[in-house]
């Protein structure tokens, strides 16, 4: 029971923390203190600003509780008894991970990397890609990365500190 307390509080702490500094409701802040209010003033963590990556935090806990429920229930309670609820409950799970779907994008490395490639004499090169237009064109230099296998060079921060080389081009 303690053990799931712990999971509780820390799930609590995270989703907390995946509110962000301040809420909002129809556009006007809620004046709540959060925990993010007083990260967001620490130096370190005042630059990773995505208080919702803490949410994959808040995941894990609650599948910390799913699992230690699960288990109680194997050994002493409810699915002890009825063996097949508990398969039932796994074909479930599995079931709704399953996708009939098979289709994948098919991707191209683009013409610019191959001679680029072709040019250099030696391979020990890393490219710099200044990608620019909407957020899927620009993290597609990573997808292109696993093509062409040459380090990539490519900073991309949520709000820039000063004009960059991609705003002077």
């Amino acid at each position: 029971m303690r053990k799931a307390a712990g999971h509780v509080l820390g799930f609590l702490y995270f989703v907390g923390l995946a509110l962000g500094a301040d809420i909002h409701f129809a556009g006007r802040p809620i004046p709540v203190v959060l925990p993010y209010a007083v990260i967001q003033y620490i130096p370190i963590l005042s630059e990773a600003r995505a208080p919702n990556r803490a949410m994959a935090y808040a995941y894990l806990f609650l599948g910390a509780l799913v699992a230690a429920a699960f288990t109680h229930q194997l050994r002493e309670g409810f699915l002890r008894r009825r063996a097949w609820v508990a398969a039932l409950l796994a074909l479930v799970m599995f079931a709704d991970f399953w996708t009939p779907c098979r289709q994948t994008t098919v991707v191209r490395l683009p013409p610019a990397y191959s001679a680029i490639a072709a040019e250099e004499k030696t391979k020990d090169f890393g490219m710099l890609d200044l990608p620019r237009g909407t957020w899927s064109r620009r993290a597609r230099y990573m997808m292109y990365q696993t093509l062409h296998g040459f380090p990539i060079v490519q900073g991309y921060i949520s709000r820039k500190p000063s004009p960059s080389l991609i705003d002077t081009l």
